[in-house]
């Protein structure tokens, strides 16, 4: 399943969400649709289950985060325009 988010009038923001089967597993991009020249902490609850900790990957800094619950956050720095991790 995938769940695909298109911004509204003022975010320009879009996190698409890539399932597996069980909802246990997932895969997060997310795209700055205008280069911007700050950071931005991007917070949204997935559908993954709520009481399991997961193991957070972040592709672009190769950085390992465990995080408890559906909640997950990316950064995305100044100039850059896509994040991505594995859930």
């Amino acid at each position: 399943m995938v769940d695909f988010n298109y911004p509204g009038e003022y975010t320009s923001l879009i996190p698409v969400t890539f399932y597996n089967d069980t909802f246990t597993e997932a895969g997060i991009l997310l795209y700055r649709m205008f280069p911007e020249g700050y950071l931005v902490r991007y917070k949204f609850k997935t559908k993954l289950m709520p009481d399991k900790t997961y193991s957070v990957r972040d592709a672009d800094s190769n950085s390992i985060e465990q995080v408890n619950g559906n909640e997950i956050e990316l950064n995305l720095m100044p100039g850059q325009n896509s994040a991505n991790c594995n859930c």
